[in-house]
């Protein structure tokens, strides 16, 4: 019995050696397949991917440098450099200079779609124009001339109604919003003829006026203004400040005007 106990315990230190030598021959062999590594075929290796030619966005005219704007400068509306790149603004201060403008304009060929504004500036509120614009619509400025003394199609005219007096100067760092103000949409296609022979014809509402008697848009309901049955133009509405009486809607209906 003795030596069968001795017999059985030689048997298993073998098995046990043999086991961990196993172990590691495997891992060895492993390590070995895994960081071998195979002669280097330069037929297979795929050329490298040259780099996108990078093309600056459209500007005003044949410039091509991105610095189009000053630092901090917003035109009121947009603070991204990359919307200046391929967006331009201009502001205006009277109505008077938004006719000049457009005379301007069209006296190049410009395509210039009729607009619907207002020439109450002042009362009560303050009246400003902003022209937007596509940089690559736009030809080249020739120095010393107006700004609109050039052709610059597809244009658009944009009438604010302020609460705040402010400069053009500060408001081309800041932000339209700070201001309160309205933005009037001209609702008119370049093929409307359009003249206000009769301001009586000329009214203005917007959703649930009649139906709810709402005395003011409800969210972002705009103000519509009709002639006849045509609409004319819309008047953004965005929160409480921004609200108009209908004594001062009816100012704005009685100077409604359309440059064709």
């Amino acid at each position: 019995m003795k030596n069968v106990k001795i017999l059985i315990s030689i048997v298993l230190c073998i098995s046990m050696v043999l086991s961990l030598v196993s172990c590691d021959f495997i891992n060895e062999l492993i390590n070995e397949l895994i960081h071998e590594q195979d002669p280097v075929d330069e037929e297979k290796i795929d050329p490298p991917i040259e780099e996108e030619e990078k093309i600056d966005p459209p500007i005003d005219g044949n410039h091509s440098s991105c610095d189009l704007v000053p630092e901090g400068y917003t035109g009121g509306l947009l603070s991204d450099g990359c919307f200046h790149h391929v967006t331009g603004l201009y502001w205006l201060e009277t109505y008077e200079e938004v006719l000049e403008a457009v005379e301007l304009l069209k006296a190049h060929g410009s395509k210039i779609r009729p607009i619907a504004t207002f020439n109450c500036d002042g009362e009560p509120y303050d009246l400003k124009w902003v022209f937007e614009y596509s940089r690559s619509k736009a030809d080249e400025l020739e120095e010393g001339k107006n700004f609109f003394d050039r052709k610059i199609d597809n244009g658009t005219f944009y009438c604010y109604i302020f609460r705040k007096d402010v400069t053009i100067d500060v408001l081309n760092y800041s932000w339209v919003s700070m201001y309160d103000a309205n933005r009037v949409i001209s609702s008119l296609k370049s093929d409307d003829d359009i003249i206000i022979e009769d301001t009586s014809l000329l009214s203005f509402d917007w959703y649930g006026k009649k139906e709810s008697g709402y005395t003011q848009p409800p969210g972002y309901s705009p103000y519509k203004i009709y002639y006849a049955d045509q609409k004319i133009c819309e008047i953004e509405y965005n929160e409480e400040e921004t609200a108009l009486t209908e004594e001062y809607m009816q100012i704005l209906l009685n100077s409604l005007v359309i440059i064709p």
